[in-house]
């Protein structure tokens, strides 16, 4: 009688375990060539890599159709050091999904790399991963190359020493959905974009993100960095954010420039170095619940901050509801002259140093149904000729109709 022994790459349709290919297991021995063996075994045999253990390992290739998935929760990845981009992904149908990576070891790089290249890469999923230390958790790269239907779900970044989730190559159905950039107690290393989204470089006709419950936490009030912002949205069309947040970050909150068709429902810019929301060249868009409170009576405030700034080209905006308060600037500004209307309904502007309402310039503002209190220099200065404020009250007693401008109050 004869005995075979059977391991998991014999058994059809069985996962594939970087142990049948060397790797200890133990979060200790580098088992970096079985993980990319184990990798390459999966594409070819068209089935998936599960890291069962504890692992560490460098800098990976994934070229084909691959799902690595970690077991119990998340599987315990520890980075080797250096500077390198841990799961680099040139293929398509890439799903990577249910682990920890500590990346304390790292001086640099990225956790996940979507490089595009010339190719259109499609159906990339990262999913359940929680890092720690790390210097940049998504980003993509190419020269013509874009990618489609990418999602990145339930993602949490702590300690993090770097952009959060950098796309300029996503072409159309983009979904964030619950992740989480963590700066605090970062010091002067988290001076960066929790969210940077740009398809500047692919031409017209990218768009499509839908971001739902994300959340960016900053550093001010403990340690200013100057470039670090929530959100930065640029050049694309057909933006959807439910309920995001942009938490104590050191400079603006939401940045909006160059957007056709954004949306905006529940988002919270709170506590920020600078403005709330500061939008240029943003389009047929409505914003339904949306919030501020700015950092008015707390030490080193900023100066001049906005709830909402608009600050060139914007037209065709409906904004209803929610509230904009506590801001050492205005809660809301039009800083010049837009390129069309701007509708303003049912908000409340509120403790804001300056004014509660703003704006300059002959384009058209209306203001209906708004609640004014406690701001410093007044609640509105409204300066265009096409400006009116309608069934709106002052301070809790007085119902005005006014307009149009110039108009003070």
């Amino acid at each position: 009688m004869s005995l075979t022994k059977v391991t998991n790459t014999m058994i059809a349709a069985s996962p594939i375990r970087p142990q049948d290919y060397g790797a200890v297991g133990d979060g200790v021995a580098n088992d970096t060539t079985a993980m990319q063996a184990a990798i390459n075994a999966a594409i070819a045999q068209k089935t998936y890599v599960e890291l069962n253990g504890a692992f560490k390992f460098g800098a990976l290739t994934i070229n084909g159709k691959c799902r690595i998935t970690g077991t119990n929760g998340r599987t315990s990845i520890t980075a080797i050091a250096g500077n390198y981009d841990m799961f680099t992904i040139s293929g398509n149908d890439v799903t990577i999904e249910n682990l920890y990576i500590d990346d304390t070891a790292k001086t640099g790089g990225w956790d996940f790399t979507i490089a595009c290249g010339t190719s259109t890469l499609e159906r990339i999923q990262i999913l359940n991963i929680n890092t720690f230390y790390s210097f940049g958790f998504a980003r993509d790269t190419g020269t013509t190359g874009v990618h489609v239907t990418t999602r990145v779900t339930e993602c949490q970044a702590r300690g993090h020493r770097g952009h959060g989730i950098y796309f300029t190559r996503p072409f159309a159905f983009i979904f964030l959905t619950q992740n989480s950039i963590d700066y605090v107690g970062m010091g002067s290393a988290a001076n960066f974009t929790g969210f940077y989204f740009n398809p500047a470089g692919i031409g017209g006709g990218a768009g499509g993100l839908v971001m739902d419950d994300c959340d960016v936490l900053g550093t001010m009030g403990v340690f200013t960095n100057a470039n670090q912002r929530g959100y930065d949205i640029r050049n694309t069309a057909a933006v959807w954010m439910k309920q995001c947040r942009a938490d104590t970050v050191c400079e603006i909150g939401f940045v909006f420039e160059d957007v056709t068709g954004l949306h905006l429902v529940g988002t919270t810019a709170g506590l920020c170095g600078s403005h709330g929301y500061y939008l240029t060249d943003v389009i047929n868009s409505s914003f339904v619940g949306i919030e501020g409170f700015g950092r008015n009576y707390l030490s080193g405030a900023p100066t001049g901050a906005d709830g909402i700034r608009f600050v060139s080209g914007c037209s065709d905006i409906v904004i209803t509801g929610g509230y904009m308060r506590d801001f050492t600037g205005n809660g809301f500004y039009k800083v010049a002259a837009q390129a069309g209307p701007i509708n303003i309904g049912t908000m409340q502007l509120i403790a804001n140093t300056l004014r509660g309402a703003a704006s300059s310039g002959n384009s058209p503002v209306l203001l209906t149904g708004i609640q004014f209190r406690g701001n410093v220099a007044g609640n509105y200065s409204l300066g265009g000729n096409s400006d009116y404020l309608q069934a709106s009250q002052l301070d809790a007693t007085t119902v005005v109709n006014v307009g149009p401008g110039p108009i003070t109050g």
